[in-house]
């Protein structure tokens, strides 16, 4: 690895392993099966930045062009099997995030609200994982709140990766017998 981006020193990674009855376990040494990396990280779209929700931030911390350089580092330095990633700003994705996701051999699926500058996205390395199957899931366009009517656009991206790398056949029946996950990333506004 190369050197470890200040924001990066702090992260620490949680190794997990579950049984077939779904209970935790810790990682066995040599254990049989499958290993990755999960990373969740909320980008925080620059279109809904306000001063006054993030006053213990510096102004420059919260400039697109810092904070950007910031997150390219740190995606990169994590180098994870997989990413799921909330408030993904459209700009920001087409212009930062997709191309350098393609450069650092992930495939991706981006999903948003009609309504919003923002979505959620799952990225996966495409020597590890193809995708099998995809999802979007829209939810409550409207919710009362305290008499107040609240426009949340809540959405979901869902997707089924088997492991393989891309290129493979999803519809082949062998490939339904493929061991793999099923992934989520979504970013709820009550």
């Amino acid at each position: 690895m190369s050197v470890i981006p200040g924001a990066c020193k702090s992260r620490f990674w949680i190794p997990v392993t579950a049984d077939k009855d779904g209970s935790k376990q810790e990682p066995a040494e040599n254990s049989p099966g499958h290993s990755f990396t999960v990373m969740s990280y909320n980008i925080l779209c620059q279109k809904l930045i306000r001063r006054d929700l993030f006053k213990y931030a510096s102004k420059n911390s919260l400039r697109l062009k810092p904070r950007k350089d910031r997150m390219l580092k740190e995606l990169k330095y994590w180098d994870t099997d997989i990413m799921c990633l909330q408030e993904v700003g459209i700009e920001e994705w087409q212009q930062a995030l997709e191309p350098q996701c393609k450069r650092s051999n992930y495939d991706s699926r981006m999903y948003q609200s009609l309504q919003k500058a923002h979505g959620v996205c799952i990225s996966w390395k495409r020597d590890k994982f193809h995708m099998a199957e995809e999802k979007t899931l829209a939810m409550d366009r409207s919710l009362k709140v305290c008499g107040e009517v609240l426009e949340t656009d809540n959405v979901a991206l869902i997707v089924v990766l088997r492991f393989g790398p891309a290129g493979t056949n999803a519809d082949d029946a062998s490939d339904r017998d493929c061991p793999g996950i099923i992934v989520s990333s979504t970013h709820l506004f009550w």
